[in-house]
């Protein structure tokens, strides 16, 4: 970084990066009169990096293993959440020191980049498979003249939430072309697999092979179709744990 301030080269805008840096020095701001008036934090991704900038190491682990720990049990039991509440996939397992106002700014920025990019994908693919689907589009319109009727004719991030049949679609789209088509894992202790003599050893790498698993007619029969009633309340039960992978799953899930 050091060399590339010398040469005056920046990888983004200088606009750019003082708009990111005063939005997230006003949110520091914020978060940090929230804290000494005791009022709750949001636990979201800040908040996460804000406490690796006031706690040691070790209070960082046992505070991100609490939250992992949540998070994992959050996913199990509803999987609509599991995006929201699987934000400490970004942050490091071991912090061996505090993070300054410059670091936070980075872990933000990288934040949003990441992001930005598989979520146009989402979209793009949600848009080709409704155009292909014009029965799952007219369903889709349905609900949400209906829902927005009900709230007068306003937006926001709770009447989203009811449209079930939104979250089914974009839940099966994400089946049919997920952003990741295979992620790694290391093992952190020995495993033996269930009856087997099977063992994966500690630090072993372990593979897994989200797109044949997302189009595995054993788990979804007529894979290659688009079916959101796959992801309605009433069908959820019938999915196999783990065979959906879009963002992961345990405690580090991807919040993308």
């Amino acid at each position: 970084m050091r060399l590339l301030d010398s040469l005056k080269f920046t990888v983004l805008p200088s606009d750019a990066m003082d708009f990111f840096r005063s939005i997230t020095a006003n949110l520091i701001h914020q978060r940090l009169m929230t804290v000494q008036s005791h009022h709750s934090c949001d636990h979201d991704f800040l908040d996460l990096l804000m406490n690796a900038r006031r706690v040691d190491s070790v209070e960082i682990s046992q505070s991100i293993k609490d939250i992992d720990d949540a998070s994992f049990r959050q996913q199990t039991d509803d999987d609509q959440n599991q995006n929201q509440n699987a934000l400490t996939g970004l942050v490091t397992q071991d912090v061996s020191k505090t993070l300054d106002q410059n670091e936070i700014l980075a872990q933000s920025v990288l934040f949003f980049s990441v992001g930005f990019e598989t979520s146009s994908q989402l979209l793009t693919y949600c848009t080709y498979c409704l155009a292909l689907n014009p029965d799952c589009q007219e369903t889709l319109y349905d609900e949400i003249e209906k829902t927005l009727g009900m709230n007068h004719g306003r937006i926001d991030y709770d009447i989203v939430l009811k449209m079930v049949y939104l979250d089914a679609v974009i839940s099966e789209t994400l089946r049919l072309y997920n952003p990741v088509l295979r992620m790694e894992r290391q093992a952190s202790e020995d495993y033996t697999l269930g009856n087997t003599n099977i063992v994966i050893r500690k630090g072993m790498i372990v593979g897994i092979p989200v797109w044949a698993l997302h189009h595995d007619p054993q788990y979804y029969p007529e894979p290659y179709a688009f079916k959101p009633e796959r992801f309605l309340m009433e069908n959820r039960e019938q999915i196999v744990p783990y065979t959906y992978l879009p963002f992961g799953a345990g405690p580090r899930s991807c919040t993308l």
